[in-house]
């Protein structure tokens, strides 16, 4: 089994219908068995996700990173754990917004 990088391009994509590559992502995510991608990627992904209305999305990516198979680039997989998604969607504002 050969593992494939995500980048956030591919995270954005895979979340958001009206993005024009998600119907390939979606594609893409069915195939594909083994994701690694890095703390800094699921970082940039949260943050693009950050506003109130974006944070379930954001909640289903991090679950996704919980539940299948997924690395982090150095051999680890990420912190995906309920608590930090749950903070996360609970809380309503931006620092700055």
């Amino acid at each position: 089994m050969s593992a494939v990088f995500a980048d956030t391009f591919y995270f954005l994509a895979l979340v958001n219908e009206r993005d024009a590559a998600h119907g390939k992502a979606v594609q893409f995510d069915a195939a594909t068995q083994l994701l690694v991608t890095t703390a800094w990627v699921l970082t940039e992904v949260g943050d693009a996700l950050s506003a109130p209305e974006n944070r379930p999305l954001f909640c289903n990516c991090w679950t996704r990173c919980a539940t299948r198979r997924m690395r982090a680039s150095s051999n680890r997989r990420p912190n995906c754990s309920s608590t930090a998604s749950s903070c996360f969607a609970s809380v309503r504002t931006r620092i700055g917004c």
